[in-house]
């Protein structure tokens, strides 16, 4: 099958063998615009492919005819989304995160509103673990809000211009200095400029479900 198959096997799923016109309203463009996604070639883009993961398409499977498994949440929400795992936050412009080459080929749910600039990160390594208190462990995902405001203590998605990318507590240092600080304490604190920081974007939440 073509992407242009898969796509109006999709549409007649939700709306029928006749329900074009209603699957092009609910993916708000023309019939005749979706009719050249479904007769062509053509390949629907970023944003068109988030408008078919809002009605509840299997994404990965339209644009490539095979069906990946999906990470969820082991807590079960009645309302949320899923969201794309990204592998770099390396740049702040959304065009570069979004990115197919950047995205890992999983989703994950989040009982969170549906946001563009939201994303979800796989967390590496046992820096946030902490059985005491507040743990972010090794294999988690957690939900990342591109334009939430950072507060002093917030934990945070961080890119730094040494290249190194981390998810730390975010501390405010005197002056221009910035401290990253580690749930586990046998990691130390990481002190830097805040002219080596190239992003920095606010964690709001992990899977099993646990908000930040």
């Amino acid at each position: 099958m073509t992407v242009g198959e898969r796509l109006r096997e999709f549409g007649e799923k939700l709306y029928g063998k006749r329900g074009m016109s209603k699957f092009a309203e609910a993916l708000e463009m023309t019939p005749q615009s979706l009719q050249n996604y479904l007769k062509t070639s053509k390949k629907p883009g970023n944003t068109f492919q988030d408008k078919l993961r809002n009605l509840g398409a299997d994404v990965e499977y339209i644009m490539t005819g095979e069906q990946k498994n999906v990470i969820q949440s082991n807590i079960i929400m009645a309302k949320g989304h899923f969201f794309k795992v990204i592998i770099s936050v390396n740049a702040g412009d959304p065009e570069h995160i979004f990115r197919e080459e950047n995205y890992s080929g999983e989703e994950i749910f989040f009982p969170f509103p549906y946001k563009e600039r939201a994303f979800a990160v796989k967390v590496l390594g046992d820096s946030m673990e902490n059985p005491n208190g507040k743990s972010i462990n090794d294999g988690d995902f957690v939900f990342v809000d591109m334009d939430a405001g950072i507060l002093n203590g917030d934990v945070v998605v961080v890119n730094l211009r040494s290249g190194r990318q981390m998810i730390k507590q975010f501390i405010q240092g005197d002056i221009d200095n910035i401290i990253f600080r580690s749930y586990n304490l046998q990691h130390p604190d990481i002190k830097v400029k805040q002219s080596e920081v190239i992003t920095m974007f606010r964690v709001l939440g992990r899977t099993n479900f646990e908000r930040l």
